[in-house]
Parts: C-alpha cells; sequence; structure tokens
C-alpha cells in the first residue's frame, strides 16, 4: 500500500489531515524522474475522487491558514474572534464550526 492509499485510508474522525506534496512540476514529466510521474497521476486522480471534501493549496496559502488559527482570540465569554482574511475551521465542544474570515463566533447561538 503506497502512501496515497494510506492517506485515503485514513479515519474520518473528523480531524484535519494534511498531505503535503513538494516539489517543482517541471520535474513530473521528466525522463530523470521516472517514478515521479505515476504519483503524481495517482494524486491528482485522488483530488479528483475527493474534490468535496479535500482543499488544494499552495505553501503561502497553508501557512496563512495555521497563522489564522493560532491567532484567534477566545474573549472571556468564550466569544472566538477570527481577525484574519482566512474562514477557518475548528471543533468547540465537540462540534465543527467554520468562522469566516473577519466573523466571530459565539458558543450555544
Amino acid at each position: 500500500q503506497d502512501i496515497v492509499d494510506k492517506f485515503i485510508a485514513l479515519e474520518d474522525d473528523g480531524e484535519m489531515k494534511l498531505f503535503f506534496i513538494w516539489g517543482h512540476a517541471v520535474h513530473y514529466g521528466h525522463d530523470s524522474y521516472p517514478t515521479i510521474k505515476p504519483n503524481v497521476d495517482k494524486v491528482i486522480q485522488m483530488y479528483a475522487d475527493h474534490k468535496d471534501t479535500m482543499w488544494t493549496a499552495t505553501q503561502g496559502e497553508i501557512y496563512d491558514y495555521v497563522n489564522a488559527v493560532r491567532n484567534l482570540k477566545i474573549s472571556r465569554k468564550g466569544i472566538i474572534s477570527n481577525n484574519s482574511n482566512v474562514k477557518v475551521y475548528i471543533k468547540v465542544n465537540g462540534e465543527q464550526v467554520t468562522i469566516e474570515a473577519g466573523e466571530r463566533y459565539t458558543p450555544g447561538i
């Protein structure tokens, strides 16, 4: 079982998972890298099969997302503020919550 199959087989436990590919597109079709092309094709197919539940992002977008999550502000009353320009997905008391960029989430409302 290769890494793509292992990723697809991961349990859907509600937690976000990251499948990170680093490289340059110029290498994907190059004769010097014969093992890369079949794997890239498999990753592309994986995304095509799961595009409704997967997010493709650049390194910069991942960086922005991680920083947005790290910079969430929680008030004494439990109000969570997303002061970034990135939508974030978090769990609050076991509930999956989306907080739009620049918005707040108040638990129980």
